[in-house]
């Protein structure tokens, strides 16, 4: 077998069990599971829960291209049924920049088939279905980079937006719009380790003169602060 490339592997069940836990806490069903990775519904059941013919323990070995075949699967909106619950940063954070061109929040829900008052609870939710954070996702995408005709109640909404400090479309970037707020808050934080101090500088001047108030362009000019105020204590201990 191994002279004609037909030896298959075997490699510990452990990493496959835990990925397809984690698959399924984000909403996705073994079926799905099933069907994205080819790996038959009788193989997952052996790794997860064992079955009747082995005593119900869960499988400890898999083949190594069953491995492969479930890590390669990934909880994409796109991928989890309607009513799975996602967490609801990304969708809250569409909403409010869509506001911030001028779209009323009535206008939004009547686009993609909600009542505006179910459609406000969004901005408070910690999570919301897939259909709906899709339906959201596509009218973002549809509608970011086009502002709405001027109107008393498009200005209305522009100013009720900038009041609590919602960000429009071009502040957020597409990697950063979806995370979490603890992931956001990790990325943001990375990305300005690395910066130079020149970088800072020009983040925390863009900050106070130009009014950027874009996630990265605040974190820059915290890191700024962060870094003067170590110097500044590093002089006095010399």
């Amino acid at each position: 077998m191994i002279a004609y490339g037909q030896w298959e592997t075997y490699v510990d069940a452990e990493t496959s069990r835990q990925h397809v836990k984690e698959l399924m806490a984000a909403g996705m069903t073994r079926g799905r599971i099933s069907v994205l990775s080819g790996v038959t519904l009788t193989t997952l059941a052996k790794l997860l829960t064992g079955t009747p013919s082995n005593g119900g323990k869960p499988a400890r070995r898999v083949l190594a291209r069953t491995e492969k075949a479930l890590l390669a699967v990934r909880a994409n909106l796109d991928d989890l049924p309607d009513t799975a619950l996602v967490d609801a940063a990304g969708t809250r954070r569409r909403v409010q920049s869509l506001a911030a061109l001028g779209y009323t929040l009535k206008e939004q829900a009547e686009a993609i088939g909600r009542f505006p008052t179910n459609y406000q609870r969004i901005a408070s939710q910690p999570f919301v279905s897939a259909r709906v954070a899709r339906a959201v996702r596509d009218l973002y995408d549809a509608w970011s980079m086009t502002p709405p005709p001027q109107t008393w109640t498009s200005e209305r909404t522009r100013r009720h937006a900038a009041k609590r400090g919602w960000l429009p479309p071009l502040a957020w970037d597409d990697d950063l719009i979806d995370l979490t707020d603890e992931a956001l808050a990790a990325a943001l934080r990375e990305r300005v380790e690395q910066m130079s101090d020149r970088d800072l500088v020009r983040a925390h001047t863009a900050r106070y003169r130009d009014g950027d108030t874009t996630p990265l362009t605040l974190e820059a000019s915290r890191e700024y602060k962060r870094r003067v105020k170590a110097r500044q204590r590093l002089g006095e201990a010399s």
